[in-house]
């Protein structure tokens, strides 16, 4: 009977539909872009640039997501039948989209994203959350949108070395990412296959295994020394901060550094907490709670103390033109 079929199937479809339409409202806003010609540029736009790729990904992880469901083509199939029957007409067809600004984006987070994923020997040689040195210039690219984007536009692999190693260096960092909430992908599964499809992929296929061989053998321990590292360096800081807080205003990116590379940590450690491998003591942290610990007391340093932050913040920008450094054009001779 159709009626029982569009009753029983009516919230499953539901959902699809709703998907279908969070996907037609983002070609239209993909197409606007393409149309404005954006600037993507962590650097020189960096709401913009980190908001396109939030998009792009959010969008990504969804059809992702959508397709870990098994029986997806049974259950619209069903539907769409049912109601050819009763309606004489099916249900929403998916559609391609061009879109090409992703690679631009992606390259902008380059120098980033190296930085944030080098081992915790170069972050202590280079002094990193140190405020006896200069603080990093760094911000904090998200691994999802580097995996994940160059899925969307994996062309730019074989053409340019700079995305060949920022992608290598997203399937280096983990074996599991976070799609949406607590849904997490293999990622060098859902890689391994994808370029399987596609023809003149071979050497994406075997790059993918050998990063994936990388991860298995040297990630855990990676992480383990940047959890100690982070450590011994954020209860450096909350002491420090903790006497000094007027110097939360010029080392304000410092700490907020700090904080987003102990989030990123304790994030890998909980979605790997159950990885079988032979190095079991890379992926069990009993000092997890120090270093949540510490974190916690830096966050609240930064909530009591935000009045200097600001005040430091505001005098700067009041006596600071980003003009005045560049040299003035010659007049018309």
């Amino acid at each position: 009977d159709p009626y029982k079929i569009i009753k029983v199937l009516n919230s499953y479809y539901q959902s699809f539909v709703d998907v279908m339409e969070f996907r037609d409202h983002v070609y239209k806003l993909l197409n606007t872009i393409d149309a404005s010609q954006c600037c993507f540029d962590i650097h020189v736009n960096y709401d913009l640039t980190k908001n396109y790729l939030d998009l792009v990904v959010t969008y990504t992880s969804v059809i992702l997501l959508l397709s870990c469901i098994e029986d997806r083509k049974a259950l619209i199939g069903m539907y769409n039948c049912a109601h050819e029957m009763i309606q004489g007409s099916g249900g929403v067809v998916q559609e391609r989209v061009v879109h090409t600004a992703v690679t631009r984006a992606l390259l902008s987070l380059h120098f980033l994203f190296v930085r944030r994923n080098q081992s915790a020997e170069q972050w202590r040689s280079d002094q990193l959350l140190s405020l006896i040195s200069n603080s990093a210039t760094m911000l904090s690219p998200a691994s999802l949108n580097v995996v994940i984007g160059f899925l969307l536009c994996h062309g730019c692999l074989s053409s340019n070395p700079q995305c060949l190693e920022l992608w290598k260096l997203g399937l280096q960092g983990s074996l599991y990412i976070s799609l949406i909430r607590d849904d997490a992908l293999q990622i060098h599964r859902v890689t391994e296959e994808f370029f399987g499809h596609l023809k003149g992929y071979g050497k994406q296929a075997a790059d993918v295994k050998e990063c994936k061989e990388h991860t298995v053998v040297h990630s855990g321990q990676l992480h383990r020394n940047r959890r100690a590292f982070l450590r011994n360096a954020v209860r450096e800081l909350e002491v420090l901060l903790s006497h000094q807080p007027g110097l939360l205003g010029p080392k304000a990116l410092c700490v907020f550094v700090a904080l987003s590379l102990c989030c990123d940590e304790v994030n890998w450690l909980v979605r790997h907490a159950e990885h079988v491998t032979k190095t079991p003591e890379d992926y069990a942290d009993s000092h997890i709670a120090e270093l949540l610990f510490l974190t916690e007391q830096l966050r609240t340093l930064v909530h009591r103390h935000g009045p200097v932050i600001q005040r430091h913040h505001v005098q700067y920008l009041a006596r600071h033109h980003p003009l005045q450094d560049i040299a003035p054009l010659p007049g018309p001779t």
